[in-house]
């Protein structure tokens, strides 16, 4: 997710984000097969913010690329991926600008 994403995410489903980084950390290299059930909550929540759907929507491409590499690099996904991570930020960013909120 980007910065902005995350923000509001953040801002809307605070507690869903805490499980899920705590299960993250909890599960270092294993996470993306111990941790679905709450990504799968924080997802749901997430899906709740019109923006937050908005850029799902329109960024789409580079968020399928960015989740394909974090699991198939599912212990160093935090440096293999930064290039999807990026350009999934980038997109989020021009839609939120587009939309004209913040």
């Amino acid at each position: 997710m980007s910065i902005l994403s995350m923000d509001l995410i953040d801002k809307n489903c605070h507690r869903y984000l805490e499980l899920y980084k705590k299960c993250v950390e909890e599960y270092p290299d294993t996470w993306h097969l111990d941790c679905q059930k709450p990504r799968n909550k924080l997802t749901k929540c997430a899906e709740m913010n019109p923006l937050v759907t908005l850029v799902r929507s329109r960024c789409s491409k580079h968020l399928e690329l960015y989740d394909s590499c974090s699991k198939e690099n599912p212990k160093d996904y935090d440096q293999v991926c930064v290039k999807h991570y990026n350009d999934f930020n980038k997109c989020a960013e021009q839609v939120v600008s587009e939309d004209g909120k913040t």
